[in-house]
């Protein structure tokens, strides 16, 4: 009952992003000011679509790679908001990938 409670419990990409960050923060590998920009480079990209409230599991890797592009076009990035955002999804989709929620990676390109 446990297991079948746990699987169809919907994990929101916002809960993988606060795990990811806590850990990061845990672990003593970022600074508060990182977090400060962390959490508004998330804001911006993933509050703001409504990404942030999506099941983790249910997104597929190509809806994941729809969203990256769009956000990079319509937000028209230059290298170092791409940079930020770049390391918050890699950030999100590792987490969720180590803890056996998603069984797909996303490598940007070069």
């Amino acid at each position: 009952i446990i297991k079948n409670y746990k699987e169809t419990q919907k994990i929101s990409v916002e809960e993988v992003f606060e795990d990811y960050l806590d850990r990061k923060i845990k672990n003593d590998n970022i600074k508060e000011s990182t977090v400060v920009k962390y959490r508004a480079v998330f804001t911006r990209h993933f509050v703001s679509t409504g990404w942030n409230q999506k099941d983790i599991r249910g997104i597929t890797t190509g809806q994941f790679i729809d969203f990256i592009e769009d956000e990079i076009g319509q937000k028209k990035l230059d290298t170092k908001g791409m940079a930020s955002f770049k390391g918050i999804v890699k950030g999100i989709i590792r987490r969720a990938k180590n803890r056996g929620l998603i069984d797909y990676t996303y490598s940007f390109p070069p």
